[in-house]
């Protein structure tokens, strides 16, 4: 696979790019994705079909497990200016702070910011139905949700890795290995499922 072939970008400004060789086609990305900026093709990869809905939310690049997807955001200047200097930025502060109602104005905004932001009982009933959802969707091809209790993301890697070989004498080099990683994990198995859950 190439270089150009190994992301998935739209167009070079797209916000977000899929890295296709640590993808696993697990789906959250279009499942979770509130603009629906993602299709699967038929090996269930997401797509990115509609890249100019992406509002670089980033739901997507903090619920990947693989590490697959990365979202640029735009940097926002202000009207007018280029880059805010470290300077322009303790002006800005000294302004508002010395300033009774802007500062009463900030702290206001700021309350109702984390009531909404960080309401833990809110968060953790949101992401108790977000982790239900996911749990019921279907496994994918390559997930590791489809692995035994003693097996492993090693387990999923040579898989993958031995479905590319093509030469009899290093087919029989990945037989070893499989076998030599099962029983790692076999004899290890133990430990992992306290890993896994």
């Amino acid at each position: 696979m190439t270089a150009a072939s190994k992301t998935r970008p739209v167009t070079a400004d797209s916000k977000v790019t899929v890295d296709l060789e640590l993808c696993k086609a697990c789906g959250i990305c279009i499942n979770l994705c509130p603009e629906g900026v993602f299709d699967a093709d038929d090996q269930a990869m997401p797509v990115i079909a509609r890249p100019d809905d992406c509002t670089a939310c980033l739901l997507c690049e903090l619920h990947c497990p693989d590490f697959a997807i990365e979202v640029r955001r735009p940097v926002k200047k202000a009207a007018g200016k280029g880059a805010s200097t470290p300077e322009d930025i303790a002006d800005a502060c000294a302004r508002i702070l010395g300033d009774p109602t802007l500062a009463r104005e900030l702290g206001r905004n700021a309350a109702q910011f984390a009531r909404r932001r960080f309401d833990l009982a809110a968060n953790t009933r949101g992401l108790a139905a977000f982790y239900d959802d996911i749990c019921a969707l279907p496994t994918a091809r390559g997930s590791t949700a489809s692995l035994a209790d003693s097996r492993t993301e090693i387990s999923l890697s040579v898989e993958a890795l031995v479905e590319k070989i093509r030469e009899p004498a290093d087919k029989a080099l990945a037989a070893d290995l499989i076998a030599l990683v099962a029983g790692l994990e076999t004899s290890a198995g133990h430990d992992w499922k306290h890993w896994r859950h």
